[in-house]
């Protein structure tokens, strides 16, 4: 689904910086810092909200340079 490059690369960047921000309360870093860890429906949610997010912008993405003959 994703051709561009620039798409790949942004894709793969959000969903590392997403997994960071996810797993790090559950380290000892963030247990020094204060992080409280959220509950497994929460992140289930939020885990779908963002594939939800990721799979409708491809497909507008793709619509989009389909319409501009990129």
């Amino acid at each position: 689904m994703t051709r561009s490059k620039p798409g790949k690369y942004l894709l793969l960047a959000t969903l590392a910086a997403v997994g960071v921000a996810l797993v790090f309360p559950f380290t000892p870093l963030g247990e020094i810092l204060g992080f409280v860890k959220l509950p497994m429906r929460f992140l289930l949610l939020m885990g779908l909200i963002i594939g939800l997010y990721i799979f409708f912008a491809e497909i507008v993405k793709n619509i989009f340079y389909r319409k501009v003959n990129y």
